[in-house]
C-alpha cells in the first residue's frame, strides 16, 4: 500500500511537471516567434532612432527571457526523466510485491486445508481463533499435569502397598467380591465400612486411612488456597471501603460549602 501511494504520489508529480514544461514550450515558441520577428526586420520599419534603440533593448530583454525560460525547460526535462525512472522502479517492485502477495495467498490455502475460501476472511479473526485456541491448549496442558501428578501419586501409593485383589484371590468368592471395591471418595468409603457383605482386614484399614489422609491433605491445599483467596478479596475490599471513606469526607467537606 505504501509503495502504491508513493506512486500515485510520483505521478500527480511527473504530471505537475508535464504541465509547466507543456507551459514553458509555448512560452518559448512565442519567445522564438517573436525572435524570428526581429530577425526578419521588423526594427528597420521603424524610422526613429530611439525607437529603434528601444526595440533592441526590448529583444536582449525577451532573448535574455528566453535563455533563462530555456534553462528552466532543460531542469525541468531532467526532474521529468528522473520522476519517470523512480515511477519505472515503483513500478516494478509492486509488481514483485503482487506476485508475493500471490504466493503468499497460495500458501495460506494450503495451510487452511487447501480451502481457497478461507483466504477471503479476516485475518484479524484467525489471529484471535489462534489465541483462543492456544490459551485452550495451555489450559489442557495444565490439566493433563495434574491428572499425572494425580495418577502418580496413586500409583506410588499403590506399589507400596499390597493389592486388595491379590491378596484375595485364592479366596471363596464372597471375598473376592471385595476386589472389586475401588475407594474413590468419602462415600464409597462410608459404604464399605457399613456393609457387613465384605470382610475387611489390616491391610484394607491401612489402605482406607492412607487414602482418607491424601483427601485430608487435598482438602487442606483447596483450603489453603481457599484462604489466600479470601486475603486477596479481603484486601481489595478494604481498599474499595476505604476508597469510598474518602469520597465521602470529600463530599462532606464540600456540600457545607456549597450551601454557604
Amino acid at each position: 500500500m505504501g509503495y502504491l501511494m508513493c506512486r500515485g504520489k510520483g505521478g500527480t508529480f511527473a504530471q505537475g511537471k508535464i504541465s509547466i514544461s507543456a507551459r514553458s514550450l509555448s512560452g518559448l515558441r512565442w519567445i522564438l516567434a517573436f525572435v524570428a520577428s526581429l530577425e526578419e526586420g521588423a526594427p528597420a520599419a521603424i524610422d526613429d532612432g530611439g525607437h529603434r534603440r528601444s526595440g533592441v533593448d526590448h529583444g536582449e530583454d525577451e532573448l535574455g527571457r528566453y535563455e533563462k525560460l530555456y534553462k528552466e525547460f532543460k531542469q525541468i526535462e531532467t526532474d521529468l526523466h528522473t520522476v519517470l525512472g523512480i515511477k519505472e522502479e515503483l513500478v516494478l517492485e509492486r509488481d514483485a510485491l503482487v506476485k508475493k502477495v500471490e504466493r503468499l495467498s497460495t500458501e495460506m490455502a494450503f495451510l487452511l486445508n487447501g480451502d481457497p475460501r478461507r483466504v477471503a476472511e479476516d485475518l484479524d479473526s484467525l489471529v484471535a481463533e489462534n489465541r483462543f485456541l492456544k490459551a485452550r491448549l495451555d489450559s489442557a496442558n495444565e490439566e493433563s499435569e495434574t491428572m499425572k501428578a494425580t495418577l502418580s501419586k496413586y500409583r506410588a501409593m499403590t506399589e507400596a502397598r499390597p493389592s486388595t485383589a491379590n491378596t484375595m484371590v485364592n479366596q471363596d468368592s464372597s471375598l473376592g467380591e471385595k476386589s472389586s471395591v475401588a475407594v474413590v471418595n468419602m462415600k464409597q468409603i462410608r459404604e464399605l465400612l457399613s456393609s457387613h457383605a465384605i470382610k475387611l482386614d489390616d491391610n484394607d484399614y491401612k489402605a482406607i486411612t492412607a487414602i482418607l489422609l491424601d483427601l485430608c491433605n487435598d482438602k487442606q491445599m483447596a483450603l489453603t488456597h481457599l484462604r489466600r483467596a479470601n486475603k486477596v478479596l479481603g484486601n481489595r475490599v478494604n481498599e474499595v471501603e476505604s476508597h469510598l471513606a474518602v469520597l465521602e469526607a470529600k463530599s462532606r467537606s464540600t456540600s457545607p460549602n456549597k450551601q454557604t
